[in-house]
């Protein structure tokens, strides 16, 4: 537990960064974290509708660094962060970037560091 809490403290400076490469324990501990915090808040903000706007606040924050994050993830697999847009696609467009975010990444350097 101490070693996703670890990651999760040096990641929230990354938040807003898309330069570098993310591994898959990395991405996918944030992703998690970002998917509980939602799930929490929303489970909270139906029994205490006063805390909407906290609610909106950290899921626009939490939405923010999933984006980002899978951005860095895509680098980490040698693909522009741009794989992200087909997340717009309606009912399968997630899938392929989602495949993306699963294969192991390059080792050694690549094209985003």
């Amino acid at each position: 537990m101490e070693k996703y809490i670890a990651i999760l403290t040096s990641e929230i400076n990354n938040i807003i960064h898309v330069e570098g490469r993310l591994n898959r324990e990395r991405y996918f501990t944030i992703a998690i974290a970002c998917f509980l915090i939602n799930v929490l808040l929303s489970l909270l903000g139906m029994m205490l509708p006063f805390i909407a706007f906290v609610t909106i606040l950290v899921s626009f924050v939490c939405f923010v660094w999933t984006i980002t994050a899978t951005v860095r993830r895509l680098h980490d697999t040698n693909r522009s962060g741009w794989w992200t847009l087909c997340a717009i696609i309606p009912i399968v467009g997630f899938v392929l970037p989602w495949i993306f975010t699963l294969l192991p990444g390059d080792t050694g350097m690549n094209r985003y560091g």
